[in-house]
């Protein structure tokens, strides 16, 4: 598939650079290192008895969920689209596996669409008359760098993956749909000092307020954020266990 580079007129206008290669599914070492960005310090609750720096790498800071800063809320998205695809498939986290991983894609690209403007830098259109959101395949690699640290290429589709591809193969098309009667929570944070996070998410009923599922989430350093003007995720996920 051939792939097209973005306009300079875009560029120009969104400053946005994400991954460029060839083929279906372009790789990690296609990626291009345009643009970077400093690391978001971690709010601490902490208000005495402060630590020195050697002491705070190596203990855990509990974040209050009211302090989290706009990129760890950002992660909600991801895993509370992890959530609801374990739940109502039954499965366990497992993005080595395509058809996770697929799945995956739809559920969180389906319900956060616009975490960043994406439409309106032109990664992303509704085609209301089919019914689908139509993605970039760079959007769609995006997204994945956030639900797996160990992503390095996109898939192939398979063969009843609710994804297909689009008539021009720069783009997917991805369902629309109605998520239901949930919602998720992040119920709390605990950066652990060692570069890694615990993160304990919650799915929730809306009309009734029950819990519906909890599970834990361990989060690292998004390895491709540095490359990605305003990415979406500074985070990824190493693990999932169910609580």
């Amino acid at each position: 598939m051939k792939k097209k580079i973005l306009s300079s007129c875009l560029a120009c206008l969104f400053v946005f650079s994400l991954f460029t290669g060839c083929g279906k599914s372009p790789s990690s070492s296609d990626i291009n290192l345009t643009v970077t960005t400093e690391p978001i310090p971690v709010q601490s609750s902490q208000t005495e008895n402060i630590p020195t720096s050697e002491e705070t790498n190596l203990q855990a800071e509990i974040i209050p969920v009211e302090n989290l800063t706009v990129e760890q809320q950002n992660m909600l998205a991801v895993m509370d689209a992890l959530n609801m695809c374990m739940v109502e498939n039954n499965c366990e986290y497992s993005p080595e596996d395509p058809s996770f991983l697929w799945n995956a894609l739809f559920y969180t690209i389906g319900n956060y669409p616009d975490i960043r403007d994406n439409e309106e830098i032109g990664l992303l259109t509704n085609d209301l008359s089919a019914g689908v959101m139509v993605v970039n395949y760079k959007l769609v690699q995006e997204y994945a760098t956030g639900i797996t640290e160990t992503y390095s290429d996109l898939p192939e589709l398979p063969a009843d993956s609710a994804v297909s591809l689009n008539e021009d193969t720069e783009y997917y098309n991805f369902p629309m749909g109605d998520r239901g009667l949930s919602y998720g929570e992040i119920a709390s944070w605990t950066s652990n000092g060692d570069g890694t996070h615990t993160v304990e998410t919650r799915l929730i009923g809306v009309d009734d307020e029950s819990l519906i599922a909890a599970y834990e989430y361990v989060l690292v350093e998004n390895p491709y954020a540095d490359a990605i003007t305003d990415p979406m995720f500074i985070y990824t996920v190493r693990s999932v266990k169910k609580l």
